[in-house]
């Protein structure tokens, strides 16, 4: 096996609703920024399994664009995307 270095974030939360507080989270932390982007795969984004922390994003004042690997398109969303 080669050596090599994994790096990740510094915090993470891990804990039941913590969907629901994730603009609160973020907002905390970067108070200063606006827009963010969330990048998922299309099972997560159509099903509305997003849709808590959409919401929260969009309540504590952050631009969300998502997008899906393989769609054409960016949507801004507040929440679960139409159909």
């Amino acid at each position: 096996m080669n050596p090599f270095q994994f790096r990740t974030v510094p915090t993470q939360v891990v804990e039941f609703g913590a969907a629901r507080r994730l603009g609160a989270l973020l907002r905390e932390r970067f108070p200063a920024l606006v827009r963010l982007c969330v990048v998922t795969d299309a099972f997560l984004h159509r099903s509305g399994v997003l849709a808590p922390a959409l919401e929260s994003l969009a309540a504590h004042g952050w631009q969300v664009t998502t997008r899906s690997p393989g769609s054409t398109r960016y949507r801004k969303a507040a929440g679960p995307p139409p159909g």
